[in-house]
């Protein structure tokens, strides 16, 4: 017989767990961020979908529309960013910090194939050394903090055991790790040996990321991941 975990009962008396709104590009955009917390509140904060960096100098007032402070009071945000070229990354990013914005995530997590065959998002993950060598760059020329958002690697959850250490040599403010490789995309279970292997290894405050569908599986996974700093929904 399978025992379902049950929610404790002074659950409500504990410190509330820190949450977070993932992106998911076409739908948590500013309208769909203000709309949720002004009828259900409850997230701590949100990080945007995707911007992806541009060639040139000059960044577009439009591309950067769903961004605008203005349109982001209701809970504080975090713009993330598609890249695989620091110079470019490091305008974009810096743009933004321009518009107030202290942290910018680096998506290195997308699974669609058109992203990840251009070397973006997981498919930057199965070559450590142009992470590394991407991070070296965008750290000595960005000015604000700056967190991963990843998966466990593109093709398999062995190349997360070379990227962690690199990871871990940089001032990384949060890594967000959602545990499946990128090859699966949205499908089959995620691995949680896998993810506890890598809240085990990763210096900096790991974010769990995945099938968090009802209370019982939060209690479930908070039981069994205690360490973990912030839980996406």
């Amino acid at each position: 017989m399978i025992h379902e975990p049950r929610l404790p009962d002074d659950m409500a008396a504990e410190t509330p767990p820190h949450l977070i709104l993932a992106p998911l590009r076409g739908f948590t955009d500013a309208v769909f961020r203000n709309a949720f917390q002004r009828h259900f509140k409850g997230i701590d904060g949100a990080v945007a979908p995707f911007v992806t960096s541009v060639r040139g100098r000059r960044i577009k007032a439009s591309h950067l529309r769903d961004l605008d402070p203005a349109l982001n009071r209701t809970m504080p945000v975090v713009p993330q960013i598609l890249s695989n070229n620091s110079i470019e990354f490091i305008r974009l990013a810096n743009s933004l910090v321009d518009m107030g914005y202290a942290e910018i995530n680096w998506n290195l997590g997308c699974p669609y194939p058109m992203v990840a065959k251009k070397k973006r998002g997981c498919g930057l993950l199965p070559h450590p050394d142009e992470v590394d060598r991407l991070l070296a760059d965008i750290l000595g020329g960005f000015e604000g903090r700056l967190s991963i958002k990843t998966r466990l690697g593109r093709f398999s959850t062995a190349e997360m055991d070379a990227l962690i250490p690199i990871f871990n040599r940089y001032p990384i403010s949060r890594v967000i790790v959602h545990p499946r490789i990128g090859e699966q995309m949205y499908a089959g279970r995620v691995d949680l040996e896998a993810f506890e292997r890598c809240l085990k290894r990763i210096a900096h405050p790991v974010v769990y990321n995945g099938d968090i569908n009802d209370p019982l599986r939060f209690a479930h996974l908070s039981e069994k991941f205690p360490s973990v700093s912030g839980w996406m929904l």
